[in-house]
Parts: structure tokens; C-alpha cells; sequence
């Protein structure tokens, strides 16, 4: 079934991003902030009023997940959302209510409750990157050069495949030098490149576990378990090296 909510969209196939808006995408949302913010291709009021401009581009949900058109107005609110808390626009404690509105937009554009449920359900075991790296914030200086490292170590780690982080984390070299990052202790970066090369095998677990039932996007919960032992090792050698 289809509504005339659905977003409008061109698939970007040779893109690092898979998706991108042909027309801007209104909606009002639970995530309300003490100022509006506004951004080149975001703009969230006080009242919760969200618009996604035309041209934004994004990546669709993590994993085997078949992107039907009911899910998609679900996924770019969503991704805009956490674009604003990656970006430090939005606190993260607003993570949850995020992922609520997915649910609740895929639910009113027609995808089946149990469906939405499910992939709401794999999107919240994904989060535990995004809490690996709060706690890294929170355990790091406040000084902004720190900050911005932190920020841009993110993106640049998962960026990588599998080849490259394992040759990062085995070699006997500081990895520092070679992200080009000098604020952050050799003792975190190595932790969090090993973290991120653990993530892969987790998705890639994952998969092989999904190949039956790809279609309802369905949460493995020892894939799950995978990530969250994973994630208790990261905190704990982190503690142990900050």
C-alpha cells in the first residue's frame, strides 16, 4: 500500500550514499529542541517541525534490508535526525525518540506493524557504536582540538574495509600517524580501530544469519550479544588506557 506521504527519491547506485530526496520532505516530530536549528539541507524547529530539503542524500538503514517505499520517509527522517546529533546540533539522548519516529512513519505509510517492529528493533542493537563514542567524548578532554579529533575519527574508521583496519590494528606502527591525529591517546585509537574491525565481522555474522528472512530485516539477538560483549571490551580497555 501506498500514501501520498511517501518520499520521493532517486537511487544513487555508484554513491556512497544509496539515496537522495528529488523534493523536500515535511513532517512534525517528537524531537523538539530548546532553538531551531537550521542547516544546508536540514531544518528542525522548536516545535518539532522537520524539513529535509530536496537533494539531501543518505545511506538507508544499516544491514540486509530491503528498502520498500514504506520505510523510506521512516529512514530519511531518521538519518536526518542523527545527522543533527552527529553534527552536535542535537543532544544524543534524543537517539530514542529518533528511532521512534522511524517506526511510527513506516507504520503510517503501510509497512505492517510487525515489520516496523522488527527493524525498530535491529536499528536500537545497532546503536552501540554511537554509545562507544559517547563514551569516549565524555572520557576525553573537553579541549577543542580533542573534540574535533574524536569527531572526525568516526567517520574516517568506518570508512574503512576490513583489509585495511585489520592491517591498523596488527601493525607494530602507532596508528595516530597514520589517521594523521595527534590530539587522541595511541591507546584509544588502537581500541576504537579494533572495535570497528569486530563490527564488521558482527554485520558480516549477521548476514549470513539474515539470508533467509532479508525481507522483514530481522535482528539477530546473537548477532546482538556479539556487539553488545564486544562493545563491554571496548569500554573496559578504554577505562584501562584513558
Amino acid at each position: 500500500m501506498e500514501t501520498q506521504n511517501m518520499v520521493k527519491i532517486q537511487s544513487q547506485h555508484h554513491s556512497r550514499n544509496r539515496f537522495k530526496l528529488t523534493e523536500d520532505c515535511s513532517v512534525t516530530v517528537g524531537v523538539t529542541p530548546d532553538y531551531s536549528i537550521n542547516t544546508d539541507f536540514i531544518n528542525l524547529g522548536k516545535d518539532g517541525d522537520l524539513v529535509i530539503k530536496k537533494g539531501y542524500a543518505w545511506d538507508g538503514l544499516p544491514g540486509l534490508v530491503l528498502h520498500t517505499k514504506n520505510i523510506r520517509r521512516g529512514s530519511v527522517v531518521r538519518d536526518a535526525l542523527y545527522q543533527l546529533m552527529r553534527n552536535q546540533h542535537l543532544s544524543n539522548g534524543w537517539r530514542t525518540a529518533a528511532d521512534m519516529e522511524f517506526k511510527r512513519f513506516c507504520i503510517e505509510d503501510g509497512c505492517s506493524k510487525f515489520r516496523a517492529w522488527f527493524l525498530h528493533r535491529q536499528l536500537r542493537s545497532e546503536n552501540s557504536t554511537a554509545v562507544v563514542y559517547e563514551i569516549v567524548r565524555k572520557a576525553s578532554p573537553t579541549q577543542p582540538k580533542v573534540v574535533s579529533a574524536i569527531h572526525s575519527v568516526q567517520p574516517l574508521l568506518e570508512s574503512f574495509d576490513e583489509p585495511t583496519l585489520y592491517t591498523l590494528f596488527k601493525s607494530s606502527e602507532p596508528i595516530g600517524p597514520q589517521l594523521r591525529v595527534s590530539e587522541l591517546p595511541e591507546g584509544m585509537l588502537r581500541s576504537l580501530t579494533g572495535y570497528h574491525l569486530e563490527q564488521i565481522a558482527v554485520v558480516r555474522k549477521r548476514a549470513r544469519e539474515r539470508r533467509g528472512n532479508f525481507w522483514i530485516g530481522v535482528g539477530s539477538g546473537a548477532g546482538a550479544l556479539t556487539a553488545l560483549t564486544g562493545l563491554a571490551a571496548l569500554v573496559l580497555r578504554l577505562l584501562g588506557k584513558m
